[in-house]
């Protein structure tokens, strides 16, 4: 349902019937943004560029990342309120020199960048300093859209996991983070984690020359985000509890953790800012205890509203909705769409264990799970894990999931890879190919016995992983 001063819509797909033994519905929520406004707003951006010890090693790094800095400067229009922290186990102004934010324009902006050039490298890393240093430049900007640009190229040393955290707790709804991971000895999970946490995207420049055009297009990126604060409500009734929601497209992202809990029955969920034009998806599992007497009629078990304006405006709705049946031919598929973006699963599992396997020196692993993931990245038409792929093994038959690794392949790609296993492809996209060798009898499913197409990657009854031809031998 789409509030039509506001110019978002939420429709919900989900297969509504549920048999008389099930207490979960799983449903797919869209969240589009088509009607949205295209004004410029108000702005206010930080670039937190990490200067420790170890960006000076080598120093094309350093020399690198400083020029990307400086494009990300140049990417900001007129009127945006800017700084630049150096970032190290502490976190310090570079640009402005007094904690407080500056205003783009040519003299602004240069300025900026002859800060940023004579910014040396030493020190450790503790990025939740850097973090709450961004959060307190952004503090009072309501009316803007905030957003921070995190570089590194180590990991946290200086600074506990939940140390972090009670950072980034304090940051959820502040500001999004868009986190950029640079050489080879930075930590995908930390970065993706930082990133779930504060509704952005973490990813890794492959190759120091990719960092100029990565940074000035997550500014541009930026530059075009119009509506602040966006915010889900999810809202059960006394029968129902949510138990998951994950944001599944265009990247996958655990939203439970970050929820915050209004009553028994009602959480928040920041989602950022967006864009006009742009759309995400959302999986939504609602667990249901079933009323007494209750059959063969609809039943509204959840209501879920996108409130804009820092939670003062609904700005659509849509609702959840159960009906149980002792029809088992209604009650026994899923949705469609939640299929799809269940069965994507697996192709995020094998990218980042083949990296963890090349990682550890374990080659004849690695080349099993990126054919694997070459054969599903091919079946489901997600070009951007392809091109990935692509620059780390050769592809003899992507159908087949024959691939040769790469003769001195850098390590950076391999941290580059890793983040982008989170991208995803949406149902209409996916090629559908059938999956080499299994045409024929269908896949039982080995945790309910549900029988599922021979080509089908999880269960369609539950979403239960399936295993491979290969594991099924």
């Amino acid at each position: 349902m789409a509030d039509p001063g506001t110019g978002f819509a939420l429709r919900v797909s989900e297969n509504k019937y549920l048999s008389e033994d099930d207490d979960e519905v799983v449903a797919l929520l869209r969240v589009v943004a088509d009607g949205v406004g295209g004004s410029e707003p108000d702005a206010a951006e930080v670039i937190l560029l990490d200067c420790s010890g170890s960006m000076a090693a080598p120093p094309t790094k350093m020399r690198a990342a400083k020029k990307a800095t400086c494009a990300a400067v140049d990417a900001l229009r007129d009127g945006v309120r800017f700084a630049v922290v150096r970032g190290t186990h502490e976190a310090v102004m570079a640009y402005p020199e007094q904690q407080r934010l500056a205003v783009a324009g040519p003299d602004t902006r240069a300025a900026a960048k002859q800060a940023v050039h004579q910014l040396v490298a030493s020190d450790g890393t503790a990025m939740g300093k850097w973090l709450g240093l961004a959060g307190s430049l952004l503090h009072g900007q309501r009316s803007a859209v905030r957003h921070a640009i995190l570089i590194t190229d180590g990991r946290q040393e200086h600074e506990s996991r939940s140390e972090l955290d009670r950072v980034l707790a304090g940051c959820v709804g502040q500001f999004s983070c868009d986190a950029r991971g640079i050489g080879n000895d930075w930590q995908p999970l930390e970065l993706l984690h930082i990133a779930d946490v504060l509704s952005g995207q973490a990813r890794g420049v492959g190759r120091l020359e990719e960092m100029v055009a990565d940074l000035t297009e997550v500014m541009r990126a930026s530059m075009r985000k119009t509506v602040p604060d966006v915010t889900l409500r999810v809202r059960t009734v006394s029968t129902a509890r949510l138990h998951e929601i994950q944001q599944v497209h265009p990247t996958t992202a655990d939203l439970t953790p970050q929820g915050r809990q209004l009553d028994p029955r009602t959480n928040e969920f920041a989602i950022g800012t967006w864009t006009p034009g742009e759309n995400r998806d959302y999986l939504v599992r609602v667990r249901v205890d079933r009323p007494d007497q209750i059959t063969d009629e609809d039943l509204g078990v959840t209501r879920i509203e996108l409130l804009t304006g820092g939670r003062n405006g609904t700005a659509g709705s849509a609702m959840i909705v159960v009906h149980w049946t002792d029809d088992r031919a209604l009650s026994m598929p899923l949705n469609p769409e939640v299929v799809h973006y269940l069965a994507q699963v697996p192709l995020g599992d094998a990218v980042r264990a083949g990296c963890d396997a090349y990682r550890s020196g374990d080659a004849d692993r690695a080349v099993e799970e990126f054919g694997r993931a070459v054969a599903l990245a091919t079946r489901f038409g997600n070009e951007t894990i392809l091109r990935r792929l692509r620059r780390m093994v050769e592809i003899v038959d992507a159908a087949a999931g024959v691939v040769r690794i790469r003769a001195d392949l850098p390590l950076s790609e391999i941290l580059a890879t890793y983040t982008d296993s989170v991208m995803t492809t949406r149902n209409g996209e996916a090629r559908h190919a059938p999956a080499p060798g299994v045409v024929g009898p269908p896949r039982v499913c080995p945790e309910c016995g549900h029988r599922s197409p021979p080509d089908a990657v999880v269960c369609e009854r539950y979403g239960h992983p399936l295993p491979s031809p290969k594991e099924a031998e």
